[in-house]
Formats: C-alpha cells, structure tokens, sequence
C-alpha cells in the first residue's frame, strides 16, 4: 500500500531579495541523495553556498535546529533572505520536522503564492494540500514524547506481514502499523472518533492512493496516546474514510498507521520477532551513515551492481518495488536477463491497479559490506515512484523480514540488519 506523501516546505520572513545561484555540482549531489559524498566535497567549498549545503546535510541527519541555525549563516552571508525555492523547501522542512505548524503555513502559502511555475503542476496541488493542512493546525500545540531512555513493546505481524502495536486512546485500544515509511500518521474516521480526537475544520484536502484513487481526507489532532510507556502529545493524524483502508474486497483493513513524525522521535529502532525496543541511550556509535530522512522519508544507501545508489526504506510495504530509474541505468542487461511479469495489487476501498512488469531472480544488494539477497526483483520500466526521477525503488519486507533483527537509528543515521 502506497502512503499520502507530503512534501513540505517553510518560511523565513524578509523583505529583501538576492537571486542565489547553488553549485551545480554539490545541487546534483543532493539531487541524487548522495548526501556522504556532498558532505566531503562541500568541505572545501570556499563559496557561502557552502552554509546551505551544510544545513541540507543536517536536516538528513535528522537534526533540523542545527540546520536551521546554518541557513540563518547562510542567508547573513548573502545579506538578504534568498530567493531560491531549494531554500524555502529547506527551511520548511525542517520547520516541518520541529513541528512548527505556523511556520509550516506560512510557507506552504509563500511558495503557492511565488513558485507556482517552478513546482510544476502536480507538486503546485500538492502543496496547496499541505497549506490548507497546516492552516488548519497552525494554532495547535507542538508534538510532544515523554521523556525515556529504553522502552520495549510487543508486537505481531498481522495479515499483510506488517508490524503492529497497540496504540491506546481515550481508553480504547487498536492495533496500528508501525510504519517508518509513512509520511504521516493515519487512522479511519471511525477510530478517530472513538478515540476522541480533535478533528479540526479544514478546507477540502485530498490525498491519492497508490492505485490513484483520489481520497477526501480529514485533519485530527490526537490530544495524547500512549504506545507502551511511550506517551505521545498532540500528534498530527489524517483522517481517511474506513473505505480507504479497507483492502481484498473487506478481507483486510488498517485502523491506523504510526509514521515517521512519531518514528523518529524515538531515537535507535530495533525490530525483533513479537517486539519493537526503542532507545535513547546510544551515545556514540561506529556505524557508517547509510540512512537519512528526506521529505518525511527515511532513504537508505545500497549498493547495487557497483553503484552507490538511495532506496525508500519502508517497513510497511509487504514487498520490494524498483522503479523507471533503476530501469534507465541497467536497461541493457534488464532486456537481456529479465522476464516479463504483470502484478495486480488490491488497493483501498477493492480497487485494483495492473502493471506491466519487468523480472530478476536471486537479486543482491550491498549495505556497507553486507549482502542482502531479494529472491524476486519486479522493476517498473514505465513510471517513476512518488518521489520522482532520483529514487530507484523501495525497499520492503521481502528483505528486511529475512534478519532477526531490524535496527533503524534516527539519532545516529543508520540501517543495520543481523
């Protein structure tokens, strides 16, 4: 299943503008997800551009503040605020990952207002659908975690191969998934509404499914749940119609889903059979950085017939799926080895959705030295995923499942597999 993406942006008011061009080298970087290589080179970059590649490079570390404090650099270096829309996006993000909502409008609506011809048609609408989100919200409290330091929490896998875990409300108790891939959290209105959730008055905002279902969402605040011991305060919930999370002709439905704004305040991961632990003790760790968190995303670095190259990580996606990227780079030995294979998916509400696939057996992939094998690759030659022409695929269960032990560190940027 395919999750409402948003890509979000922010605001810094001023009333000056300097037109600020980026290297285009260290932009293509960045484009490409090649965040370890942008950092290095970005080391003797004697340019003031050097202070917003440096604030893109800790933003994907997960570390919006220090970011935020770079790009202030960045914009007194050039004596004006920048009228540059990787800037804004930036910004905005980070913003977004600090749960600033008020900021998070503003910007949705500078960028509507001012870049319409450079977001293009479809990112224009969608971010117009993330304005009259954070409009509604804009007054509404932070995020909070209670403080922990290790807290476990059992789990089972449900009918789809997914993680879940309790979540509770209002004295009510459901199953969500936990699922790091999701932009943000989600529950049915039903649920919603048993568990008493603040469910804000917005302007119509519609979010598509994976099949392309266009669905009317709602926009809920959860006044506290708690997971475990874990209590979460005022997180951010889309609110979709029961029907959307109704999968296989009724055979199948989610209640909810826990996302990334909740996964990544919960520091070091661990995925084991029955249970999640989550840790904010880890101090200091050896593990190269290999994860980063783009646009509400966890992206993973794998190596893949000798390239370097960035993969959604999502834990909530039953199987692996490559898209027309990967296609254009190896479309020679695709052609020569692959066979051709069609999917039909079964989407929300007993949708269906057909596509013309391309086949690899016994795939392997490396993370750092580690070989990770994929029994069946399906690569899309048409269409490129949801978040565009520089992500090669997504990587699901269909290899994570195989190890006893997931571990995804948001402190410290890294997948490891045992």
């Amino acid at each position: 299943m395919k999750k409402p993406i948003l890509l979000l942006t922010t605001l810094i008011s001023s009333t000056l503008f300097a037109q600020v061009k980026l290297n285009p080298e260290l932009k293509s970087l960045a484009d490409h997800h090649q965040y370890n290589v942008l950092f290095e080179k970005n080391k003797t970059n004697k340019t003031d551009d050097k202070y917003y590649f440096d604030a893109l490079y800790y933003s994907v570390l997960n570390q919006p503040k220090q970011s935020n404090e770079l790009l202030k650099q960045f914009a007194v270096k050039n004596r004006a605020s920048i009228k540059n829309i990787e800037y804004w996006k930036l910004v905005n993000e980070n913003n977004i990952k600090t749960f600033d909502y008020n900021q998070a409008y503003k910007a949705s609506k500078y960028l509507v207002d001012n870049f319409k011809s450079e977001l293009g048609p479809e990112e224009y609408i969608e971010e117009q659908n993330n304005m009259r989100i954070w409009k509604a919200i804009k007054d509404k409290p932070i995020q909070k975690i209670q403080s922990f330091s290790t807290i476990s929490v059992p789990t089972h896998k449900d009918l789809m191969n997914l993680t879940t875990l309790e979540v509770e409300a209002n004295n009510i108790k459901k199953d969500f998934v936990f699922d790091t891939g999701a932009g943000l959290n989600c529950i049915t209105e039903t649920l919603a509404k048993q568990m008493n959730f603040d469910i804000i008055k917005s302007e119509t905002i519609k979010v598509k499914s994976f099949t392309g279902a266009s669905n009317e969402i709602k926009i809920a605040i959860a006044p506290k749940l708690t997971i475990g011991d874990i209590v979460i305060e005022n997180t951010l919930f889309l609110v979709f119609p029961d029907t959307a999370f109704t999968f296989g002709d009724g055979l199948y439905q989610i209640h909810g889903i826990i996302g990334f704004p909740v996964a990544k305040e919960l520091g070091t991961i661990t995925f084991e059979t029955e249970k999640l632990t989550f840790s904010k003790t880890e101090s200091n760790t050896k593990e190269p950085k290999n994860l980063f968190f783009e646009s509400l995303r966890p992206i993973v670095v794998l190596n893949y017939n000798g390239k370097n190259l960035p993969f959604n990580l999502d834990t909530g996606a039953q199987n692996s799926m490559f898209s027309k990227p990967l296609y254009q780079l190896f479309e020679n030995e695709i052609k020569a080895k692959a066979t051709k294979t069609t999917s039909t998916t079964s989407g929300a509400g007993g949708q269906q959705k057909t596509v013309e696939l391309y086949q690899l057996n016994n795939q392997t992939f490396k993370l750092n030295n580690q070989i990770l094998t994929l029994p069946k690759m399906l690569i899309d030659a048409e269409n490129f995923d949801v978040y565009g022409e520089y992500n090669y695929g997504n990587i699901g269960q269909d290899i994570l499942s195989q190890y006893k032990k997931i571990i995804i560190s948001f402190d410290h940027n890294y997948l490891k597999l045992e």
